[in-house]
């Protein structure tokens, strides 16, 4: 389970730096996943990491606690995002 956790927080965190770093790379010629998604799809996909990652850990999770310690992770990883809405 921590290994759900782990690249699912690592999937929203490279997402957020492409958003960040949009300008730098499309003066660069990079193509990224944030620049093809868009801001608004690269936030959407960051949620749905979030969705997808704390229904993994609830299935995985033998614990009730650690389920909720999990989600509220990949849910803090959404915050950033919060300005797509």
């Amino acid at each position: 389970m921590l290994l759900v956790v782990f690249a699912g927080a690592l999937v929203q965190n490279q997402l957020l730096h492409e958003l960040a770093d949009q300008v730098e790379d499309a003066r660069g010629g990079v193509r990224t996943s944030g620049a093809l998604l868009g801001e608004r799809g690269t936030c959407v996909v960051i949620g749905v990491v979030a969705v997808v990652g704390a229904a993994a850990c609830a299935v995985l999770a033998r614990a009730t606690p650690v389920a909720i310690a999990a989600a509220a992770v990949l849910a803090w990883g959404c915050w950033p995002a919060r300005s797509c809405a």
